[in-house]
């Protein structure tokens, strides 16, 4: 009957794998406290980007994967597709570009606004997610 049915591991052997594994997940915690799902939502990954690293700091992760690492791993998760992301319209009411972002996840919008210091330094201006400014710009090259 053994060989038929395999080993069975007993409940709390099954439980302690699955918290471990759950406390492992380091996206999956991160879309559980910061992110809400559903067909409806979206995002781009840039966004999704700087709060991630922003979370691992205040959690005290010391993983930093690169942008390109982190869009792969929400690849993985189920029910997040890549597709177009329509943003709206402009101050003008001229249709805005649609970037290619994240279907089926969205930022909770208290925890976007988080007081967090931003790893990238990014800030949000005229509507578009843009790096900071050269240095030698804002100071005046010498």
């Amino acid at each position: 009957m053994r060989q038929r049915m395999g080993l069975r591991p007993p409940r709390s052997v099954v439980a302690a794998t699955e918290s471990y594994f759950r406390a492992e997940d380091t996206i999956g915690r991160w879309i559980d406290e910061r992110c809400q799902r559903g067909p409806e939502r979206k995002g781009l990954p840039l966004q999704f980007y700087s709060d991630f690293l922003g979370w691992l700091q205040r959690v005290g992760e010391t993983w930093r994967p690169s942008l390109k690492e982190f869009s792969q791993k929400l690849d993985e998760v189920p029910g997040l597709e890549r597709g177009w992301v329509g943003l709206g319209k402009d101050a003008d009411g001229r249709r805005q570009e649609s970037p290619k972002g994240f279907i089926g996840i969205a930022l909770r919008q208290a925890e976007a606004e988080l007081p967090f210091d931003d790893p990238l330094a990014k800030r949000r201006t005229g509507g578009d997610w843009q790096l900071p400014d050269d240095p030698a710009e804002r100071w005046g090259r010498e």
